[in-house]
């Protein structure tokens, strides 16, 4: 079974405008381990539904569990030091079997008081949600005599009010007295006003009996020195006697208070500026982490491009063919533009010319197949040699020439035209323009050979596997064989 792990006193060792640190004691520990607690602040909605006001000076708290067996405690401190003389935090306390919360109040005395030296001592204040503890006094320890309210004045306690917050709001109002003397008097007067006269546990619809010095323009009353106040009363003429007598720090509490404000509203200042600070940094990262994202899906986006740019290339058929029938026309493109349109007309002239010549040997060749049986049937003529008939009609192509073409001298200007402005497209390395031209040409007089072939250099220059492979098939079908 679970110890009943429980919260006790807290242990001051520090003072106003120092680093705080405090020890709160750990009750029924048992068996329990540090891994086993977790410490902390309580959450914001803790502290709203218990009408504690959540400083941000708070959140510098550091708490840390040290168990050494038979003494456990809580350490409690913060990196920086305490401006306000009044704290009030809710511990939680995580543990295996649920967790633990409890209100804490310290009040934070000037180093050099009496006071902090009795604050120092075990015997500190303990404020708590807890059944207050009859050993604890409120701190400061010091008993303070009631102060004179023969006014009357009253202020109606509401939810949410504190000791802190009604003294502060008086001073406000331009009471003289200090923070703390203001504190010290409201608590003296009311003692039933708060539980078990734990100066953190306000009752709340009670109306509390102020001071006459904590309006404003009120003068301060004086107290008749006491048996106790003697020996500092008369010693004031000595600096040690100043400094250890409780009159005189009360004397001097004012001053030393209103600077102390002061420093806390600095304080304030600049924690809300941090705050900002930090929340301009926080949206800062955020937007610099989507840049970042952008940034990624961007290179994704250049990645996934080019592997389909490298699969396009790699389904590309890489086709040999007649690549050496068109390759020789393609050098001479840089000469046809250094030379005029002139040189390139004489170029596609000649290149002309040689087509119809290997255009009408293939016809010729075509309409000699037919004759083999008559060659075969013929054998008694084997003196006369057979193949020098054939070398002598392929040599006078001339003849041929004039007889071709004639048939169709209009129509063939058109394609002449075209075969012209596709050099001159060449010429200027517009291939797909030369294209254009020649496939228009090729729709009115598709038994133009010649643009054909002049198509298929072109093809081949813009590396257009398949368009050269479909004109070479009609090539073929027309009896051009490469071979």
């Amino acid at each position: 079974m679970a110890p009943a792990l429980g919260l006790g006193d807290i242990t001051l060792h520090s003072a106003l405008n120092q680093p705080f640190e405090a020890e709160i004691e750990l009750l029924e520990v048992g068996g329990l381990g540090a891994q086993d607690l977790r410490v902390g602040l309580a959450p914001a909605e803790v502290f709203s539904r218990s009408g504690v006001e959540r400083l941000y000076f708070l959140n510098d708290l550091r708490f840390t569990p040290l168990l050494r067996g038979s003494r456990s405690v809580i350490r409690v401190v913060s990196s920086r030091p305490v401006r306000e003389p009044y704290l009030n935090f809710i511990v939680e306390v995580a543990r295996p079997n649920g967790q633990l919360l409890r209100e804490y109040t310290v009040l934070l005395d000037p180093p050099g008081s009496s006071a902090y030296t009795s604050v120092a001592a075990p015997s500190a204040a303990v404020v708590s949600q807890e059944a207050p503890r009859a050993q604890a006094p409120v701190a400061p320890v010091r008993a303070v005599p009631p102060p004179s309210a023969t006014a009357g004045h009253r202020h109606q306690v509401v939810r949410g009010d504190s000791l802190w917050s009604i003294a502060a709001r008086l001073r406000e109002q331009g009471s003289t007295l200090s923070q703390q003397a203001l504190m010290e008097g409201i608590l003296a007067l009311n003692p039933n006003a708060f539980a078990g006269g734990d100066p953190g546990r306000l009752l709340a619809g009670t109306a509390l009996l102020l001071p006459d010095a904590a309006r404003a323009g009120a003068p301060q009353p004086t107290a008749a020195p006491t048996a106790a106040d003697a020996a500092p009363v008369a010693a004031q003429s000595s600096v040690e006697g100043l400094l250890s007598a409780p009159l005189a720090a009360v004397a001097s509490a004012p001053p030393q208070a209103e600077s102390l404000e002061l420093l806390a509203e600095k304080q304030r200042q600049l924690d809300a500026e941090l705050a900002n600070q930090a929340a301009e940094n926080l949206q800062l990262q955020q937007g610099l982490a989507q840049l970042q994202l952008q940034l990624q899906q961007l290179q994704e986006q250049l990645a996934q491009k080019d592997a389909q740019l490298a699969e396009l290339a790699a389904r590309t058929p890489a086709e040999p063919v007649t690549a050496p029938v068109v390759a020789t026309p393609v050098s001479l493109q840089e000469p046809i533009v250094g030379r005029g349109w002139w040189a390139t007309l004489l170029a596609g002239g000649t290149g002309l010319l040689l087509l119809l010549g290997a255009l009408l040997w293939a016809v010729r060749r075509r309409g000699d197949t037919g004759k083999p049986v008559v060659q075969v049937q013929a054998k008694a003529q084997a003196s006369q040699p057979q193949p020098q008939p054939q070398i002598a009609a392929s040599v006078p192509a001339e003849p041929v020439l004039k007889a071709v073409p004639t048939p169709v001298p209009a129509r063939a200007q058109a394609p002449v035209d075209a075969l012209e402005a596709a050099n001159v497209y060449i010429a200027y390395g517009r291939l797909s323009e030369a294209r254009g031209e020649l496939n228009k040409a090729l729709a009115q007089a598709p038994q133009r050979s010649d643009l054909r072939f002049r198509l298929l250099e072109v093809m081949a220059m813009l590396g257009d596997g398949a368009g050269f492979a479909r004109e070479e098939a009609v090539l073929r079908g027309e009896a051009f064989d490469a071979a």
